[in-house]
């Protein structure tokens, strides 16, 4: 069982690797380049939106093929983009190279998700589930860091080709070991899968998902100043702390799957719950006392790590007739959320919001989210 889902968590790890590693090498983009730093930032956000756009109607095209090839293609089509990254003569051209990556990103999941949820019995689906996505955790952890070190040391352009190198790894740990499931069925035409997705447990799981990022995002994006301000942590501490905080979310997406397996329910209402009040601590308590701020951001890692895992095994339990669209959308909403939650952190901050309230965006967001999780499941029950 784990070893074709091992092969599909790498190449979850080159995509979480591309998605973020930017930040880390984009002042050295933009001096090769000959861009300022805000036009090299579109790398960001247009790798983005074409997540969210690209990913969908490049699945369109992959739903007409067996799902193992198709996938292989997707990957493989990913390692060409980040070749082309690596050798872009220019900006234009790097942006269009990144534009084909994220359309390749978001296919993957909607590829890999159903390929491995489908491969277990449906008692272990979300476990399988927190091994794929648990790539990107993965990613935050070592590929991103390996990633800007490398850039460093070499260049841009070495990150990149470091990128292409690993997701030719992976293509060939796919090929070699994840079974090819040569009676599916064939595509299912769009029409009959967007009404397929068109149902309540779907929506409230979209829903969950976005404010999840809402909240996450409107806090991490400005860590950094909410840290230094509240508790003194200063750059050379913070690399640390911040990996402390990616550990225990990447133990809570792993551990998640386990939970949700086993109480898909409970895991769902008490993860968002637990989130929302781990916001609601951090505000209050930060400013107080720094040891039970830093305790009570653990809890919103390892929380919301279970809570969002929960929200994507609800997605694919609503959308069991059109789980590669819905899978694919995942990262729709996904990044729907991301650029929602850094946009409205930064227009509060413009506002006149004090940097050290940064974490009543995230309450809030994930009050409505616990409001909109309970209701779903006492909906469940009725």
């Amino acid at each position: 069982m784990y070893l074709p889902l091992f092969a599909l968590l790498l190449g979850a790890f080159c995509i979480g690797t591309t998605e973020l590693v930017v930040a880390g090498i984009l002042p050295a983009i933009a001096a090769d380049l000959g861009v300022s730093i805000p036009d090299a930032g579109l790398l960001v956000s247009g790798y983005a939106v074409s997540v969210a756009f690209g990913g969908p109607a490049l699945m369109v095209l992959a739903s007409r093929y067996r799902r193992k090839p198709a996938l292989i293609g997707v990957i493989l089509l990913f390692m060409v983009a980040h070749v082309g990254c690596a050798m872009a003569p220019s900006f234009a051209g790097l942006m269009g190279a990144r534009v084909v990556a994220a359309a390749a990103h978001g296919t993957f999941f909607g590829l890999a998700i159903v390929l491995a949820t489908s491969s277990v019995p449906p008692e272990r689906r979300a476990t399988a589930l927190s091994i794929v996505v648990g790539g990107i955790a993965v990613a935050n952890i070592v590929g991103v860091p390996l990633g800007a070190a490398v850039g460093n040391a070499w260049g841009w352009r070495a990150t990149f080709a470091l990128i292409a190198a690993f997701a030719a790894v992976a293509a060939v740990a796919v090929a070699a070991l994840v079974p090819d499931a040569r009676g599916e069925r064939t595509a299912t035409p769009l029409g009959r899968q967007i009404r397929a997705l068109a149902n309540r447990t779907v929506a409230s799981a979209y829903a969950l998902v976005i404010l999840m990022m809402i909240a996450t995002f409107s806090f991490v994006t400005f860590i950094a100043p909410y840290l230094a301000e509240t508790a003194g942590v200063g750059p050379d501490l913070l690399p640390l702390v911040l990996l402390g905080f990616g550990l225990v979310g990447a133990a809570g997406t792993f551990g998640g799957g386990r939970l949700t397996d086993a109480f898909p329910a409970a895991s769902l209402a008490a993860g968002y719950l637990a989130a929302a009040a781990g916001y609601g601590l951090v505000w209050l308590a930060m400013p107080r006392s720094v040891p039970l701020g830093m305790a009570a951001i653990v809890v919103i890692a390892a929380a919301g790590s279970v809570a969002a895992l929960s929200a994507q095994h609800r997605i694919l339990i609503g959308a069991f007739r059109a789980p590669e669209l819905a899978s694919t959308l995942m990262s729709s909403v996904f990044n729907i959320g991301i650029a929602s939650g850094a946009a409205l952190a930064a227009a509060a901050l413009d506002a006149g919001m004090p940097v050290t309230s940064l974490p009543l965006i995230g309450f809030v967001a994930m009050a409505v989210a616990s409001v909109i999780a309970v209701a779903a499941v006492l909906s469940d029950r009725r």
